[in-house]
């Protein structure tokens, strides 16, 4: 029904699965251009049937922004396992360890691996912003044959990255689903 549709691209829903999957952190290193000439390589590759890397993304993953500008900070990795992250200034703002949860008084995030990079840029954006994009992915409609199925398209020229993101958008709708119930099933009790 139209209402799934509606709940599984609101922003309840959209932001969780950004927030999981790490998508307010874009990382940069080296050029502009030099990624773009990567991408374009890659692509190539794949459009010849060469078997290309993985893309190397999302490194972080339960990150909370709740700042409504994008916030540039620089990451140096110091091993293979850790990393300084240092404000616009150059002072550093914390030593991060991958698999653990980097609190700080405006983010928190955690890093899932390393790039390649030794250092690069950390661009944090904001939900609005990120929500909005992952809109813009995803197409959501009914099935035509049974009503009750929810067909989900996903953009991206990488379909494992599709894949991923449409089973945690998934696993988000169902959460959503779950605590919307128990809302409304204490609210029935407490009123008896």
């Amino acid at each position: 029904e139209g209402s799934s549709i509606a709940i599984m691209l609101s922003n309840a829903v959209l932001e969780k699965t950004a927030e999981k999957l790490g998508l307010q952190v874009e990382f940069r290193s080296g050029s502009w251009w030099g990624s773009i000439a990567r991408e374009a390589y890659k692509n190539l590759l794949a459009e010849c049937g060469i078997k290309v890397e993985d893309r190397e993304r999302p490194y972080f993953s339960s990150v909370v922004f709740p700042g409504e500008k994008v916030v540039s900070l620089h990451l140096k990795k110091v091993s293979d396992s850790e990393y300084h992250l240092f404000d616009k200034q150059g002072q550093l703002l914390a030593h991060g360890v991958v698999g653990h949860p980097l609190v700080c008084p405006n983010f928190q995030l955690t890093a899932d691996r390393l790039p390649s990079a030794e250092e690069g840029e950390v661009l944090l954006h904001p939900i609005q912003t990120t929500t909005a994009a992952l809109r813009k992915k995803l197409t959501v409609k009914q099935a035509r044959e049974d009503k009750n199925l929810l067909l989900i398209r996903c953009r991206d020229s990488d379909r494992r990255w599709c894949a991923t993101l449409v089973n945690t958008l998934m696993s988000m709708y169902e959460k959503y689903l779950i605590e919307e119930n128990k809302l409304v099933v204490g609210a029935q009790l407490s009123y008896l």
